[in-house]
Protein backbone atom coordinates (compact mmCIF):
# COMPACT_ATOMS: atom_id res chain seq x y z
CA UNK A 1 0.00 0.00 0.00
CA UNK A 2 2.73 2.47 1.00
CA UNK A 3 5.02 1.49 -1.89
CA UNK A 4 2.21 1.93 -4.40
CA UNK A 5 1.49 5.37 -2.95
CA UNK A 6 5.20 6.19 -3.48
CA UNK A 7 4.94 5.19 -7.16
CA UNK A 8 6.26 1.61 -7.08
CA UNK A 9 4.58 -0.32 -9.92
CA UNK A 10 2.18 -2.97 -8.59
CA UNK A 11 3.64 -5.62 -10.92
CA UNK A 12 6.98 -5.38 -9.08
CA UNK A 13 5.36 -6.18 -5.71
CA UNK A 14 4.83 -9.90 -6.22
CA UNK A 15 6.22 -13.06 -4.61
CA UNK A 16 9.89 -12.17 -5.15
CA UNK A 17 9.40 -8.78 -3.45
CA UNK A 18 7.44 -10.31 -0.56
CA UNK A 19 10.10 -12.96 0.05
CA UNK A 20 12.97 -10.45 -0.06
CA UNK A 21 11.07 -8.05 2.22
CA UNK A 22 10.22 -10.71 4.79
CA UNK A 23 13.87 -11.83 4.91
CA UNK A 24 15.07 -8.22 5.25
CA UNK A 25 12.71 -7.42 8.13
CA UNK A 26 13.47 -10.70 9.91
CA UNK A 27 17.20 -10.01 9.73
CA UNK A 28 16.89 -6.40 10.84
CA UNK A 29 14.44 -7.09 13.65
CA UNK A 30 16.61 -9.83 15.12
CA UNK A 31 20.20 -8.81 14.39
CA UNK A 32 20.40 -5.03 14.16
CA UNK A 33 20.50 -2.42 16.92
CA UNK A 34 20.31 0.47 14.44
CA UNK A 35 16.80 -0.44 13.26
CA UNK A 36 13.40 -0.07 14.91
CA UNK A 37 9.79 -0.55 13.88
CA UNK A 38 6.65 0.49 15.71
CA UNK A 39 3.31 -1.00 14.77
CA UNK A 40 -0.33 -1.10 15.72
CA UNK A 41 -1.72 -4.61 15.62
CA UNK A 42 -5.18 -5.35 14.33
CA UNK A 43 -7.46 -8.35 14.69
CA UNK A 44 -6.22 -11.84 13.73
CA UNK A 45 -2.52 -10.87 13.73
CA UNK A 46 -3.04 -8.16 11.12
CA UNK A 47 -1.08 -4.94 10.95
CA UNK A 48 -3.05 -1.69 10.75
CA UNK A 49 -0.27 0.93 11.08
CA UNK A 50 3.50 1.08 11.07
CA UNK A 51 6.61 3.26 11.02
CA UNK A 52 10.17 1.96 10.69
CA UNK A 53 13.58 3.57 10.81
CA UNK A 54 17.20 2.75 10.14
CA UNK A 55 20.36 4.59 11.12
CA UNK A 56 22.84 5.52 8.42
CA UNK A 57 26.37 6.54 9.21
CA UNK A 58 27.74 9.34 7.07
CA UNK A 59 30.62 11.75 7.38
CA UNK A 60 30.02 14.50 9.96
CA UNK A 61 28.80 17.91 8.87
CA UNK A 62 28.84 21.21 10.72
CA UNK A 63 25.18 20.81 11.64
CA UNK A 64 25.40 17.05 12.34
CA UNK A 65 28.67 16.25 14.07
CA UNK A 66 27.76 12.61 14.67
CA UNK A 67 27.18 12.00 10.98
CA UNK A 68 24.21 9.86 12.02
CA UNK A 69 21.19 10.16 9.77
CA UNK A 70 17.94 8.37 10.49
CA UNK A 71 15.87 7.15 7.59
CA UNK A 72 12.14 6.94 8.32
CA UNK A 73 10.19 4.56 6.07
CA UNK A 74 7.26 2.16 5.90
CA UNK A 75 4.90 4.65 7.49
CA UNK A 76 1.50 3.33 6.50
CA UNK A 77 -2.02 2.87 7.82
CA UNK A 78 -4.63 0.46 6.49
CA UNK A 79 -7.31 2.43 4.67
CA UNK A 80 -10.10 1.46 7.08
CA UNK A 81 -8.06 2.69 10.08
CA UNK A 82 -6.95 6.11 8.81
CA UNK A 83 -7.63 9.43 10.55
CA UNK A 84 -7.35 7.84 14.01
CA UNK A 85 -3.84 9.07 14.83
CA UNK A 86 -2.21 5.65 14.43
CA UNK A 87 0.51 6.74 11.99
CA UNK A 88 1.21 9.69 14.30
CA UNK A 89 1.62 7.33 17.28
CA UNK A 90 4.00 5.04 15.36
CA UNK A 91 6.02 7.92 13.91
CA UNK A 92 6.25 9.73 17.25
CA UNK A 93 7.48 6.53 18.91
CA UNK A 94 10.07 6.16 16.16
CA UNK A 95 11.28 9.76 16.53
CA UNK A 96 11.55 9.20 20.30
CA UNK A 97 13.57 6.01 19.67
CA UNK A 98 15.98 7.89 17.40
CA UNK A 99 16.32 10.65 20.02
CA UNK A 100 16.91 8.39 23.04
CA UNK A 101 18.66 5.33 21.63
CA UNK A 102 20.83 6.58 18.75
CA UNK A 103 23.37 9.32 17.94
CA UNK A 104 21.37 10.39 14.90
CA UNK A 105 21.29 14.15 14.40
CA UNK A 106 18.96 14.35 11.39
CA UNK A 107 15.93 12.38 10.23
CA UNK A 108 14.95 12.02 6.58
CA UNK A 109 11.89 10.59 4.87
CA UNK A 110 10.07 10.61 1.57
CA UNK A 111 6.50 11.80 2.00
CA UNK A 112 3.38 11.17 -0.01
CA UNK A 113 0.86 13.95 -0.39
CA UNK A 114 -1.35 12.19 2.17
CA UNK A 115 1.44 12.02 4.77
CA UNK A 116 2.98 15.46 4.28
CA UNK A 117 0.81 17.28 6.83
CA UNK A 118 1.52 14.67 9.51
CA UNK A 119 5.28 14.92 9.05
CA UNK A 120 5.26 18.72 8.99
CA UNK A 121 3.20 18.76 12.20
CA UNK A 122 5.96 16.67 13.80
CA UNK A 123 8.61 19.21 12.74
CA UNK A 124 9.86 17.78 9.43
CA UNK A 125 10.69 20.42 6.80
CA UNK A 126 11.65 20.37 3.14
CA UNK A 127 15.37 19.89 2.58
CA UNK A 128 17.43 22.61 0.95
CA UNK A 129 18.73 20.24 -1.72
CA UNK A 130 16.34 18.08 -3.74
CA UNK A 131 16.89 14.35 -3.79
CA UNK A 132 18.07 12.90 -7.08
CA UNK A 133 17.88 9.19 -7.84
CA UNK A 134 19.62 6.88 -10.29
CA UNK A 135 18.17 3.39 -10.80
CA UNK A 136 21.07 0.99 -11.43
CA UNK A 137 20.64 -1.83 -13.92
CA UNK A 138 21.30 -5.17 -12.26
Amino acid sequence: MMLEAMGEPRELLGKAWRSATEAWFEQHLTLRVDFAAFVVDGPANSLVASAAGLCEHRAPTGSNLSGGVGRVFSVATASDHRRQGLARECTTALVDWFTVHTVVGVLELSATTDGDALYRSLGFRSADAPVLRLQLSR
